[in-house]
């Protein structure tokens, strides 16, 4: 039973304003990576950022430094940072494969990841990959 409700609990953040606020947000973030390309190393400059310009200078064009690697990555050797990169940019590939996979499997059961788990998990001998006739449709 909730007797004192929050005095502000109607007013609720709608998605639409989450999504202006991080459109805003990111555009900002790349439109001050894209002068950094325009104008290499002009994100360290003093008066470019209120006073914060130390923090952000970068290892090289378009790859910010400082409070955007708190774990110091990009200070090591320069095969290493390279190598960091590649990583990073597979894992991205990865992550957007996975996603499409996702989608692939909303679209042929109707459901989530997490529910289609779920659902292995409780029968795992009943509901499989060959249960579902859209999923492998030139196998069965």
């Amino acid at each position: 039973m909730n007797t004192y409700p929050h005095p502000h609990s109607h007013k609720r953040t709608t998605p639409e304003a989450l999504f202006t606020v991080e459109l805003f947000l990111c555009g900002f973030v790349e439109a001050k990576r894209w002068v950094d390309f325009v104008k290499p190393g002009s994100q360290g400059e003093p008066g470019s950022f209120l006073g914060f310009e130390s923090s952000l200078k970068g290892v090289k064009n378009g790859y910010p430094g400082g409070v955007f690697d708190p774990l110091g990555l990009t200070k090591e050797s320069p095969e290493k940072t390279r190598d960091l990169e590649e990583k990073e940019l597979r894992n991205g590939r990865l992550a957007m494969v996975a996603f499409a996979g996702f989608l692939a499997q909303h679209a042929a059961t109707g459901k989530g990841p997490i529910d289609n788990l779920l659902d292995h998990v409780a029968s795992p001998l009943t509901t499989t990959i060959w249960d579902n006739g859209v999923s492998i449709p030139l196998l069965v």
